[in-house]
C-alpha cells in the first residue's frame, strides 16, 4: 500500500475538501493484504491505533513503536465514511 500525504495542492485530485489531512492510499496492489481489507486507492488513512497521522513520518513513527505480530487498528475515510480495518 502507497500512501502520499493530503495537502491542500492535491486534496481535489482524491476528492477531498482543501483542509482535510491525512495519508491517501495512492497506490495498491489488487492481490494484497491492504485490498483484501477493502482498502481502496483514495481512501484516506487518519489513525493509526487511535493516533492521529497526517505526514509519512508521522506514520511511519507510530508504526515503528507496534511490536511485531501485534495487530493494528487502521481508522480510514471514504468520502464521509470512516472504517477502521
Amino acid at each position: 500500500m502507497g500512501l502520499q500525504e493530503l495537502d491542500p495542492s492535491n486534496a481535489n485530485d482524491f476528492g477531498y475538501a482543501r483542509d482535510v489531512r491525512g495519508l491517501v492510499v495512492a497506490d495498491l496492489k489488487p492481490d494484497g493484504k491492504a485490498a483484501a481489507t477493502g482498502i481502496k486507492r483514495g481512501d484516506l488513512l487518519k489513525e493509526v491505533n487511535h493516533i492521529r497521522v497526517a505526514t509519512v513520518e508521522q506514520y511511519l513513527d507510530v508504526l515503528s513503536k507496534i511490536k511485531k505480530g501485534k495487530t493494528v487498528q487502521l481508522l480510514f475515510r471514504r468520502g464521509n465514511t470512516n472504517f477502521i480495518v
